[in-house]
């Protein structure tokens, strides 16, 4: 091939694959939008709607070009060779843009079902394939998924790249020179433009992802491979410990919480509470989200069963949130005081942290107990709760020893609810000192396996659940819902007909809302996030400490262990990081923390530097307005000031 010829060859082929490319994600977004955004769209998300496509296809076209800098650079610099070396090229090139033809439909199609199932863009979610329990998500995947489809269909569609590019397609062809050194001129500048995603301005970065208020746009702006890229540089943050600052630390606990010095705090002198110690159960409860369990009706769609009647005579919070959006995001905030969730993996998996959670219950003379219907290797979470000072770990092997016939209705995560419950039951009259059970259920977990002796409330198909839930989950995710809430309401119904209904305090909690249903919309987005917050109190415990109940409060996983604390412990000192006792502050504006949103009194922070105001307890406005610069200060320096509590605690603090 001539030098021409073939510098012609690579721009015009560099152009037809990054426009083939190109049309591959505007096709998949164009899917996406149609899948998971409702038709009905507010007059005021359609410009939101202009950006997403402004800004998807920039992304797009940094991934693209980026991806074909190799054929392009390549081809540049063997053009005054290109008469022995082309044919070689040509060959090698058809490899290249068939593998990237496999590649591109293949990462979309991912996309597609990681978004439908958490509706979201793929985040550090993903590495859960990694860290969890790696064969029962490959056993979901493939149960759940259209696998051999999606492979067979992006093999073909790189099969098909391969033979146009093995035509060399415009190889034939030519310009004059001066037309072809001006195509140069004009193509080489386009194509850096395209790799930085901008024209003059700093390239394309995470931060211009964020184009609405609506969470459910912001997701669908980034090209799945950036949003990896993004997961992976996240995943290693997750795993960096190191010594901090002390004047980092006050300066992110001032702008966070007021001042350093409310980072910790001590719960009064208490001789009831000192004399009569009390049981406690702290139950994790796997899904327990407000967004499904807004849709309960005793009638025809019973979501709690025997739990309906405690929920409702009992204390709930439901102006509340989860920490995180997957269980072990939610278990390593709640359990463990920590942002990562991986870290019973990392460096320090062997390090006590100081001032955890269990410190002060196990200072006052409490053993701690966990125990789960899953398995204790899962993150290694055994072990390092043993690290922390936990006596003991049961989980579904535990469980089995005791009650054989659950092995019959064990899935890939776990065993029925039911059994962990039966366990309490069993090892409470045990225990010689006053003792903290922590739980984590597992039954609400895909794959749903629910006992056949299992006798079922009213769950008929709900027209209102329609739009949120695909009719394939339909009815088993309502109904794992109702036996996860029913077991745990049998086994409160024996708790307060037993002894220890005096002396137990139990607290319930959802680790994040139920994943399977999509977005409420904008009005509702703070409950797309809720997990009610339940507590049974017998009557001294709230009395000699003065607790008052007011079901507006909001709060989020945050402020469970200082309430815990304040209705148990006499004159400990714990880290608070946050938290307060929703049964004892006297904070009139608590925030309730997410790792997506956020809120308090004035209303719901969704990111963008926007927030909504309340126009219901659990309802927002659907326009948004300017957040005060103080509270995103406040939001980004908590996030921080997390990171920084959990490696001052490991790794220590340098000029104390």
């Amino acid at each position: 091939m001539k030098k021409t010829q073939f510098n012609l060859y690579i721009l015009s082929n560099t152009l037809l694959f990054a426009l083939l490319f190109l049309g591959v994600g505007v096709v998949a977004r164009y899917m996406m939008i149609s899948s998971f955004l409702p038709h009905d769209l507010p007059q005021e998300a359609h410009q939101s709607l202009v950006r997403l496509w402004k800004v998807g296809l920039l992304y797009d076209g940094r991934i693209v070009c980026s991806a074909l800098i190799p054929f392009y650079l390549f081809g540049l610099l063997l053009t005054p060779f290109s008469q022995k070396l082309s044919p070689l090229f040509c060959k090698l090139s058809s490899y290249f843009l068939g593998l990237l033809g496999f590649l591109f439909p293949l990462v979309w199609l991912v996309n597609y079902y990681y978004f439908k199932t958490y509706h979201t863009q793929i985040d550090i979610f993903i590495f859960g394939l990694a860290d969890d329990d790696t064969w029962a998500i490959a056993q979901i995947i493939f149960k759940d998924y259209p696998v051999f489809p999606i492979l067979f269909g992006s093999l073909a569609c790189g099969y098909l790249t391969y033979k146009l590019s093995a035509k060399k397609p415009f190889s034939t062809l030519s310009l004059p020179k001066a037309l072809l050194i001006l195509s140069n001129l004009i193509f080489l500048p386009l194509f850096v433009c395209g790799v930085r995603g901008s024209v003059i301005s700093t390239p394309l970065l995470r931060a211009q992802s964020t184009v609405s208020n609506n969470p459910t746009i912001n997701h669908l702006v980034p090209n799945p491979i950036i949003a990896l890229s993004w997961a992976v540089s996240d995943y290693k943050k997750n795993a960096s410990f190191f010594p901090v600052s002390q004047s980092e630390g006050e300066r992110l606990a001032t702008l966070a919480l007021g001042s350093p010095q409310a980072l910790y705090a001590t719960t009064p002198t208490n001789d009831f509470l000192s004399q009569n110690p009390p049981h406690i159960i702290l139950n994790l409860m796997e899904s327990f989200g407000i967004n499904l369990l807004s849709f309960d009706n005793p009638k025809d769609f019973d979501l709690l069963g025997e739990f309906r009647g405690h929920y409702k005579s009992d204390l709930v919070f439901e102006r509340f949130l989860s920490s995180g959006n997957g269980t072990a995001s939610s278990f390593s905030s709640l359990y463990l005081n920590s942002p990562t969730a991986t870290i019973s993996l990392s460096s320090v998996k062997r390090v006590k942290p100081t001032n955890n959670a269990f410190e002060p219950f196990i200072k006052a003379g409490y053993e701690v107990v966990f125990i789960t219907g899953g398995s204790e290797s899962w993150h290694e979470y055994g072990d390092y709760l043993r690290t922390l000072g936990i006596s003991q770990v049961y989980d579904m092997n535990s469980i089995i020893d005791f009650f054989p016939q659950a092995k019959a209705f064990q899935s890939a995560y776990g065993i029925p609810d039911e059994y962990l419950y039966k366990t309490i039951e069993r090892l409470l009259p045990t225990f010689k000192n006053p003792t903290l059970i922590i739980t984590l259920t597992t039954s609400n977990h895909p794959p749903e396996i629910i006992p056949t002796h299992y006798k079922a409330y009213p769950i008929e198909n709900s027209t209102a659940l329609k739009g949120y839930l695909e009719d394939k989950h339909f009815p088993l995710v309502p109904l794992a819902f109702q036996y996860s809430n029913d077991s745990f309401g049998k086994f409160l119904t024996w708790l307060k007909h037993s002894t220890f209904a005096d002396n137990t305090i139990v607290v319930a909690t959802g680790d994040h809302r139920m994943r399977s249903l999509s977005s409420l919309g904008v009005q509702k987005s703070f409950m797309d996030f809720a997990t009610p917050f339940y507590l049974y109190v017998p009557k001294p415990y709230l009395t000699h400490t003065q607790a008052h109940f007011n079901p507006q409060t909001l709060g989020s996983h945050k402020d469970i262990f200082p309430t815990l604390f304040a209705l148990s412990l006499s004159n400990a000192k714990y880290l608070a990081n946050g938290g307060v006792s929703l049964l004892h502050s006297n904070t009139h504006c608590n925030f309730a923390y997410n790792e997506s949103l956020q809120a308090d009194c004035l209303g719901v922070y969704v990111g963008g530097g926007v927030m909504h105001k309340w126009i219901a307890p659990l309802q927002i406005s659907t326009t948004p307005i300017p957040a005060p610069k103080e509270k995103k200060e406040k939001f980004e320096s908590y996030k921080d000031l997390q990171w920084w509590q959990i490696r001052a605690r490991t790794k220590g603090v340098v000029n104390p």
